[in-house]
């Protein structure tokens, strides 16, 4: 009888508590916070970006040249997140708030561009939760 209990409440268990993988079931990994610093357009004379990535704004095609990468949440590096979406065309699609998507669609060559969001580098998307430009001059 007490083996009886015992498997009973071994099945329950099973049967309440959350599995982590199930069979067929892929679980997607959770997003990292990026925060990017760089600028719109082609790499200027004489600087050299630490990456250079086509953005996807709006259905336009936008170069930005990064100057730093740093992962604000997750357990990657800003490294690790660019060589993921290097090999791909374009590198990112950036999604957002209207006012985030406008501020970023306004930016110049000469300004200097923060964006901070979450990607995924599954999907190559972009959320944007922050965007910072600091006008040149």
């Amino acid at each position: 009888m007490r083996y009886a209990f015992a498997a009973l409440a071994v099945a329950a268990a099973a049967c309440v508590l959350p599995r982590p993988v199930c069979a067929g079931v892929r679980i997607a990994p959770r997003p990292t916070l990026l925060r990017l610093r760089g600028r719109v357009g082609p790499p200027p004379a004489g600087r050299q970006p630490a990456a250079s990535l086509t953005l996807e704004l709006r259905g336009r095609r936008v170069p930005f040249q990064v100057e730093s990468a740093y992962v604000l949440q997750g357990q990657r590096l800003g490294a690790d997140v660019l060589a993921d979406v290097q090999p791909y065309d374009p590198n990112l699609f950036v999604r957002g708030p209207h006012e985030l998507l406008d501020r970023l669609a306004r930016a110049g060559p000469a300004d200097a561009v923060e964006m901070i969001g979450y990607v995924r580098t599954s999907s190559r998307v972009l959320l944007l939760s922050a965007v910072t430009i600091a006008p040149a001059g």
